[in-house]
């Protein structure tokens, strides 16, 4: 994934993230993943798919919202 967004940001083309498996959004591992997309690639943004994943789950929920206070 972070060679997909260097190529992007060298073109100028914004990249954002999508979790295809709900797994990523229930573990601090998968967490820590997404983190590190945004801190080492150029990623702007996140869809989280099967949000309900997220909000019935504490790690998701307290994770997210580390992410989205950042």
């Amino acid at each position: 994934m972070f060679w997909v967004a260097q190529a992007a940001d060298a073109d100028q083309v914004t990249m954002k993230g999508e979790n295809a498996l709900a797994g990523g959004v229930t573990s601090d591992h998968g967490w820590d993943n997404i983190e590190n997309a945004f801190k080492w690639a150029s990623y702007k943004g996140l869809t989280v798919l099967r949000i309900g994943e997220v909000t019935d789950n504490t790690i998701g929920r307290t994770r997210y919202q580390r992410l989205i206070a950042q």
